[in-house]
């Protein structure tokens, strides 16, 4: 029994909900599906569920679906799957200690840099005639 080739997807062909699609004999679309599911080992006959598509993706039947019988869907001939919910975010690394002090000084050199930075840092002497205190 065939199931879908999505990451963490677990539908298989023998539900009524999800029509599974193979895919495409044409070689750039092929290239576009498997870029999808971001994976390097597929199943001999790789096939995705319908839950990967979105609507707009499948060919409507207009005179079935205003009698309202029920049909197999169809995918357009330039379908690619774009819906993934079961795919888990990558996780973010954390930042090394040398990423962290690099941005540290960087926030520190901008801030001496900035023109009002130098009237907080250096103030004039005052009119009352005290020097301000030196800054190294």
């Amino acid at each position: 029994m065939p199931s879908c080739c999505a990451y963490g997807c677990s539908n298989r062909s023998g539900s009524a909900e999800h029509s599974f699609h193979r895919f495409p004999s044409d070689k750039r679309l092929w290239a576009a599906w498997q870029a999808a599911v971001s994976r390097e080992n597929l199943p001999e006959t790789p096939r995705f569920c319908s839950e990967h598509f979105t609507r707009g993706c499948f060919q409507r039947n207009l005179r079935k679906e205003l009698m309202g019988e029920e049909y197999k869907p169809v995918l357009k001939e330039d379908a690619v799957p774009t819906v993934f919910p079961h795919r888990e975010p990558a996780p973010k690394r954390p930042k090394s200690a040398y990423q962290e002090r690099k941005e540290h000084e960087e926030v520190i050199a901008q801030a001496y840099s900035e023109p009002y930075a130098q009237a907080i840092f250096c103030p004039e002497p005052s009119a009352s005639g005290m020097a301000p205190p030196d800054v190294k």
